[in-house]
């Protein structure tokens, strides 16, 4: 899905806001000093574990058609690191706190990552590309949702966030709420390697016309994009629901919103390959009525109130903590 990463290169790291599906650590019990980015009263964080992740930062940027330069890049190798240091001792004050995951929800978990997938082959594929095993993913997802459950225990389930507050904010942040021109589509998408030569971009490119032709002599938009396209989307047929022009690259969104209700467009080229566009319905700009929005600002204040208090709970710790920055 070409959705556009939108981050500042200063990044706010939240540790209950851990993104496990893309975002894998390694298991570190083995590294040999060399592979030690740093030593956190007695675990190790790897190079190879804080590289990893520094690299799924920079793709992101990539993917958005930005790239960091060499102090932008140190700048995230720090800020990465901070990160996963946070995250390890917040893991271990949940083993001080005896939480222990249900193995249950890990499969369940797992179970739900590989639907993403096409097919077992393509998982297998996308794991061994990020150089990890099932059994390491299998242990970092137990041990982030341990982070989760204990921050759960001790400061979320406490937060109560009244009406008040949350009206409060909605009035004095306005233009927060205005929901800028939306539209509703599907796609259908031939992937091309970034590396891919004349000839593969070619191959695909012939696909991708000769989907084209068959939805130019009527056959089914959605039943096309099930069967043939190469997008997490092609579960949903192709549908992508409603977004925001900024929510998606510029040649995406460009072609998007130049079409009409119904319309299909030409082939349109990004940096993840060949797409055709579907557009279904168009919603203006508007300001999204309070109840619409009551939920979601409630969880912000609640996740801003979590901030602060893990904030103050690293702050605690790390007192104490005995932390060796191997790596600068």
């Amino acid at each position: 899905m070409p959705v556009k990463y939108q981050r500042g290169i200063l990044i706010v790291f939240a540790i209950f806001l851990l993104c496990l599906h893309s975002r894998i650590s390694f298991s570190a019990e083995k590294a040999s000093p060399e592979d030690q980015a740093a030593i956190v009263n007695g675990a190790v964080i790897t190079k190879k574990e804080m590289n990893f992740e520094l690299n799924q930062f920079q793709q992101r940027f990539a993917r958005a058609g930005r790239s960091l330069n060499d102090a932008q890049v140190s700048q995230l190798k720090q800020e990465v690191l901070e990160n996963l240091i946070s995250r390890e001792l917040v893991f271990q004050e949940s083993r001080k706190n005896n939480i222990f995951v249900d193995e249950s929800k890990i499969t369940d978990y797992l179970k739900s990552m590989k639907s993403r997938f096409p097919g077992e082959a393509e998982y297998r594929q996308e794991l061994q590309k990020m150089n990890v095993t099932e059994d390491v993913l299998r242990s970092t997802i137990r041990k982030e949702m341990a982070v989760n459950q204990f921050i759960e225990m001790t400061f979320a389930s406490k937060i109560i966030v009244s009406d008040e507050e949350s009206r409060g904010y909605y009035e004095r942040n306005p233009k927060s709420f205005m929901q800028p021109q939306q539209v509703k589509a599907s796609h259908i998408l031939i992937r091309v390697d970034p590396k891919a030569t004349v000839a593969q971009k070619k191959e695909a490119l012939v696909q991708i016309e000769k989907i084209q032709q068959r939805i130019k002599d009527g056959e089914d938009f959605g039943s096309l994009a099930l069967v043939h396209s190469q997008d997490p989307s092609r579960s949903k047929r192709g549908d992508l629901g409603y977004f925001a022009h900024r929510n998606m690259v510029k040649p995406f969104a460009d072609a998007a919103f130049g079409l009409k209700i119904g319309e299909v467009s030409p082939v349109v080229e990004t940096q993840f390959g060949y797409h055709l566009i579907k557009v279904f319905d168009k919603r203006a700009d508007a300001k999204v009525e309070y109840e619409n929005v009551r939920g979601k600002i409630e969880q912000f204040l609640k996740r801003d109130t979590i901030r602060e208090q893990v904030k103050k709970l690293l702050e605690k710790i790390k007192k104490t903590a005995v932390v060796e920055k191997v790596m600068q």
